[in-house]
């Protein structure tokens, strides 16, 4: 028996190896969620279509799954103001032209004073708890609000107001118990 299990092992050693063949070519086992080709829907549609819950998504094939973001997000808003203060003359930059990019074009004068002042509140008000809709709604009226010069403005209605006689004193009663 041994000297047949060493014949064995001899023979095995010298036969070459054969590779298995993994080049996806192999088709996969279809599950119950797979749709059949031809049908446009998706897997979860097919699903649903036979009384079933849709697969989670531990279980969705790779290739189905959406693709990573291959840019960056999008910083915030509050993040750009911050880094308008930042020692970096690159981010700083940066920042300005990230600014100008989230607000009209009718705003962007506007936006370059407010940069260019140190007190950076107006812009930090600007964007707080904003969409991007509601940012360019809230920079529009900034710019036109800023825009508008002092002399445009009415003054505030001046009634003339009784002054009190400083001589004059008015009995009103008695005061207060205490």
């Amino acid at each position: 028996m041994l000297q047949l299990l060493a014949l064995l092992s001899a023979l095995l050693a010298l036969a070459q190896p054969s590779e298995p063949v993994l080049d996806g070519s192999l088709p996969r086992r279809r599950s119950r969620y797979d749709p059949p080709t031809g049908y446009t829907l998706g897997r979860d549609a097919w699903a649903r279509e036979r009384g079933l819950d849709p697969e989670p998504d531990a279980v969705v094939a790779a290739s189905e799954r959406p693709e990573p973001r291959l840019r960056p997000a999008l910083k915030s808003w509050r993040r750009l103001v911050r880094d308008l203060n930042s020692p970096s003359p690159q981010r700083r930059e940066s920042a300005r032209r990230a600014l100008e990019q989230r607000v009209p074009s009718v705003a962007h004068e506007w936006l370059r004073r407010e940069i260019a002042n140190e007190d950076r509140t107006q812009l930090r008000i600007l964007g707080l708890g904003a969409g991007p809709a509601e940012l360019v709604e809230r920079a529009l009226r900034a710019a036109r609000v800023a825009s508008v010069p002092e002399s445009e403005t009415p003054p505030p209605p001046s009634s003339p107001s009784p002054e009190p006689d400083v001589e004059e004193e008015v009995e009103a009663g008695p005061g207060p118990k205490r």
